[in-house]
């Protein structure tokens, strides 16, 4: 048994069901606790979907100040860091990862890493002038801080750490939730949805990177072609509301469905979506697309999303962006037709052979959070 006192830092925004969180909250609860236990620091007051969870699994939940404040990041992450014996401190976005760095360098910590979820080239065109610059000296500077570099993809790690050494690393997800005789019933009608619908499903936060403005007109392609659309929305994000009043621009209420932050994603995808709609600008892997292929549904994605995420590619249809919506819709009619009889238990094997088990992300990572 390892010390009590081997715990990891996990620095994110607010741990609420993003990708990364998510992923993270999947490890935390399959982990040896006996070994390694978790802490995060975050830029929100605000209470995240996971807070709860996380206490009741041992670890805590720290306030680092506003993301776009560096210089109060720092004081608090020294602090921190300067009282607890932090085998790892594990840093999963750019913005923080300056000031929380250098406080873990600073306090000797054994352990630094640097985590790229993002193509950060790509993000970086969708940006004001002042974040880039932010974020391009963020990135520098952290590098010099970190001395273990991850990244969920080839692209991800390219642009984040240029010449730097990187080990690529899958992240893994709850397989055995995916698994067809595992399977906890949902009804459509608990959605307000009927048998005859055809539903698309989407999971992601309301941002800029996941495209919802886009996703609204693909949508509305699709309702002309089937009346019987119906539109599943999982997430929460800033603009939320910016969205809804879109789709109550083109009229179109009737045929969206937000259900907010939720805990049983598999379940969802399992019962409730035909197909899945992922027209993201950016992503480093997108792993809700792997969840999408374990769950055995069609899917039509963005052409930058990168390889590592297609583990099936006869669900996976990439479409430029350049394409039209009309386009789109045509492609995920096709898709969900070829693809809507495929076997639900051939699609999760395929993702319980592939790297993204959750059980080899955990050794690996528990390997780097604790070497001495």
């Amino acid at each position: 048994m390892g010390k009590s006192h081997d715990r990891v830092l996990h620095i994110v925004y607010a741990m609420n069901t993003g990708g990364v969180e998510s992923w993270l909250m999947s490890i935390y609860r399959q982990l040896d606790r006996r070994k390694i236990q978790f802490d995060f620091l975050v830029n929100t007051t605000e209470k995240a979907f996971f807070d709860d969870e996380i206490k009741e699994l041992g670890g805590n939940i720290y306030f680092a100040g506003a993301l776009n404040s560096p210089v109060q990041i720092y004081k608090t992450a020294r602090e921190l860091i300067g009282k607890n014996s932090y085998s790892a401190v594990h840093c999963h976005n750019v913005e923080n990862a300056t000031p929380v760095l250098k406080a873990a360098f600073d306090c000797k910590v054994p352990n630094r890493i640097y985590h790229s979820h993002n193509d950060l080239n790509t993000k970086l065109v969708h940006l004001s002038l002042a974040k880039k610059i932010y974020l391009q000296i963020s990135r520098e500077l952290a590098l010099k801080y970190a001395n273990k570099f991850l990244a969920v993809s080839k692209s991800a790690g390219e642009s984040l750490f240029k010449e730097k050494p990187y080990e690529k690393l899958s992240l893994g997800i709850e397989i055995e939730r995916f698994d067809p005789s595992n399977n906890a019933i949902l009804k459509r009608e608990e959605f307000g949805l009927k048998k005859e619908h055809f539903v698309v499903g989407h999971v992601g936060r309301f941002d800029t990177q996941k495209n919802h403005t886009f996703l609204v007109q693909i949508a509305k392609e699709l309702i002309a072609i089937n009346s019987n659309t119906r539109v599943l929305l999982i997430g929460k994000g800033t603009l939320e509301e910016e969205i809804k009043d879109k789709i109550a621009k083109e009229n179109l209420e009737d045929f969206f469905i937000f259900t907010g932050l939720r805990g049983d994603v598999p379940d969802i995808m399992k019962n409730i979506m035909d197909a899945f709609l992922f027209p993201s600008l950016f992503e480093g892997l997108g792993l809700v697309l792997v969840e999408a292929q374990a769950a055995g549904l069609p899917v039509v994605c963005s052409d930058v999303i990168p390889d590592e995420a297609i583990v099936n590619s006869e669900l996976v249809k990439k479409v430029s962006l350049t394409q039209s919506v009309k386009e789109w819709a045509e492609i995920l009619k096709e898709q969900y037709n070829r693809n809507k009889k495929y076997d639900k238990n051939k699609a999760y094997e395929k993702v319980n052979d592939s790297p993204f088990n959750l059980n080899n992300t955990i050794k690996i990572l528990e390997a780097i959070w604790q070497e001495k």
